[in-house]
């Protein structure tokens, strides 16, 4: 399948990516996998649980896609519900480690500069959207919207 019969996003995802090698199935495959108004943003190649495939981050989502001849393995982590990303690497290759309602998640094999910039976006997602609910929840207690802690109130009970 060439590039121009593929979604702008995802052709364009996988112009930037450093290694394809592995992907070409789920590359072709990935608008099925993808939610309505969902845009893809970055990809790379991983290895999670047993099946080599996508790694593509979206505008909602860390998604892994295997989509293999004998097995398909998909899963999901959706941004709003990872809590911490770490990025390990060696020479060639690293890994992003997910910790998202808590489980953590293996992403291995995964190419060192792409998987490094992917797990830097879904932090700094993570660190913006804890961000902006510490400030939402403030602007609440403000205006007197959030009831103040059991005993803040200056109780006296024991």
């Amino acid at each position: 399948m060439a590039d121009d019969a593929l979604r702008q996003d995802i052709a364009a995802a996988k112009s930037k990516m450093r290694v394809k090698i592995g992907a070409g199935r789920e590359i072709k495959r990935l608008a099925g996998y993808l939610w309505e108004g969902e845009a893809v943003e970055q990809m790379t190649t991983g290895t999670y649980g047993k099946g080599t495939g996508l790694v593509v981050l979206t505008d909602r989502r860390l998604l892994f896609v295997q989509d293999g001849m004998m097995s398909k393995t998909t899963e999901d982590f959706p941004i709003d519900k990872v809590s911490s990303v770490q990025w390990t690497s060696g020479l060639v290759m690293g890994e992003i480690i997910i910790f998202a309602s808590g489980n953590k998640s293996d992403i291995k094999n995964v190419n060192k500069d792409d998987g490094k910039e992917i797990g830097l976006s879904v932090g700094i997602r993570g660190w913006i959207s804890c961000d902006r609910l510490v400030r939402e929840a403030e602007v609440d207690r403000a205006a007197g919207e959030v009831d103040e802690p059991r005993g803040a109130q200056g109780s006296t009970e024991r």
